[in-house]
């Protein structure tokens, strides 16, 4: 029974440490698209304040 549970905590730690080098390729790769993901959310914002200043000079026109 001893060497049964020395060999399942062996098992166990070489589990743990597959996890940890799965989760250190996944976190390039993630760090990329977060950064691609705000470069684009910030030329949405931008788009949008002009789209934004373009109606609003456009009704300040057509009403006065």
């Amino acid at each position: 029974m001893p060497q049964h549970e020395i060999m399942a905590g062996v098992a166990n730690l070489h589990a743990i440490h597959e996890d940890a080098d799965m989760m250190r390729i996944g976190v390039l790769p993630a760090f990329v698209q977060a950064v691609m993901d705000g470069v684009e959310a910030g030329i949405a914002t931008i788009l949008a304040v002009v789209d934004a200043l373009v109606h609003l000079r456009r009704l300040m026109f057509v009403n006065v």
